[in-house]
């Protein structure tokens, strides 16, 4: 992805601008990760829900999606968490799970969880969706699952 001028970021309509252009280059790489390395899981995937064909193969593959919001408004990635379009995801089947991506210099998970509840009002259910497609796609299947998510298996 091409860089970003600083002042192109404080300018919403830039970003919004490049953020419809760098679509085409995303959409194009994580094409490129599931067919061609047959990647298990992407992070970030901003573009992911604005191309229905990827969009179902990334469901019928079972690849996960660790969706970092604050750090895509963060880095200027996305103009704003709506463009995630995670409600879709989620509607889609994507075993999508919200990550903090670097908390030391970006929010939390809490804050990061709170940020996006904020715009997408998730429910308790969407919420739930969420751990347990994170504990289905974690790293290292070694430790029993805990009693809250064995209650959501």
């Amino acid at each position: 992805m091409k860089s970003r001028k600083p002042e192109e970021k404080t300018n919403s309509t830039q970003l919004r601008k490049n953020f419809e252009e760098d679509l085409v280059l995303l959409k194009k790489n994580i094409c490129t990760a599931i067919i061609d390395l047959n990647v298990n899981g992407i992070g970030h995937a901003t573009s992911l829900a604005y191309d229905q064909d990827l969009l179902k193969l990334t469901v019928d593959r079972g690849i996960r999606v660790e969706g970092c919001p604050s750090s895509n408004i963060a880095t200027g990635a996305i103009p704003d968490l709506e463009s995630l379009r995670i409600r879709e995801l989620l509607e889609a089947g994507v075993l999508y799970s919200i990550n903090p991506d670097d908390d030391l210099f970006l929010p939390d998970l809490t804050n990061t969880v709170q940020e996006s509840s904020y715009v997408y009002k998730f429910t308790e259910n969407d919420l739930n969706k969420m751990r347990l497609n994170a504990w289905k796609t974690r790293f290292g299947h070694r430790k029993p699952a805990p009693e809250d998510i064995r209650q959501l298996i």
